[in-house]
């Protein structure tokens, strides 16, 4: 990554600070719409992005009981219209956490 691209750290639903992490609990919530998990999986986390930015880094924590999560496709999609980002980076992705860089292409609002 570049120093010239801005980076951004969004709030995400399941966010949790660094050094309360212990503390708190994940909120999962029932979504409002059906979510096509034939095509996008089985479980999305809802991330939050601020501001009309060019880059986005989602930290998700989250606890995955396969062996290799590493290996499993990451989607992102846009809430505005369902479109999925296709400028995605993966970060570090274990069974505790994934960090996931994204390009916000709708924009500020919510991705899955």
């Amino acid at each position: 990554m570049t120093a010239l691209l801005r980076r951004t750290t969004i709030a995400l639903a399941l966010a949790l600070r660094a050094g309360s992490a212990a503390a708190q609990a994940i909120p999962f919530t029932t979504a409002a719409t059906p979510w096509d998990s034939e095509q996008l999986g089985n479980h999305r986390a809802v991330v939050r992005v601020g501001a009309d930015v060019r880059f986005a880094r989602a930290e998700l924590p989250w606890r995955r009981p396969d062996r290799h999560p590493e290996l499993k496709a990451v989607l992102v999609v846009s809430e505005r219209d369902g479109t999925p980002i296709r400028n995605v980076r993966r970060g570090n992705i274990t069974q505790e956490k994934g960090v996931i860089d994204f390009e916000p292409a709708a924009g500020a609002g919510r991705y899955f």
